[in-house]
């Protein structure tokens, strides 16, 4: 994962990937006004763009330790 200000670029699987949105959409956890813009890279590769922000304030490093490292943990 390659993350920036103030996205998050992710590259994987589709069902992987599938299953993240999946995830983020679902989870109640965190109120959010998050918008995920998806496709294929130049090498062929998904990619999906999360971008958007928190209700509540949350940095990138809290986002991607706390959301991105829970769901990984539930798989």
């Amino acid at each position: 994962m390659h993350s920036g200000t103030p996205c998050f670029a992710v590259y994987g699987k589709e069902e992987f990937i599938n299953s993240l949105i999946d995830y983020i959409r679902s989870s109640t956890k965190y109120p959010a006004e998050i918008r995920i813009i998806g496709g294929l890279d130049v090498m062929g590769r998904m990619k999906i763009i999360i971008t958007g922000k928190y209700i509540d304030e949350m940095s990138l490093d809290d986002f991607q330790s706390i959301m991105l490292k829970s769901y990984t943990h539930n798989d």
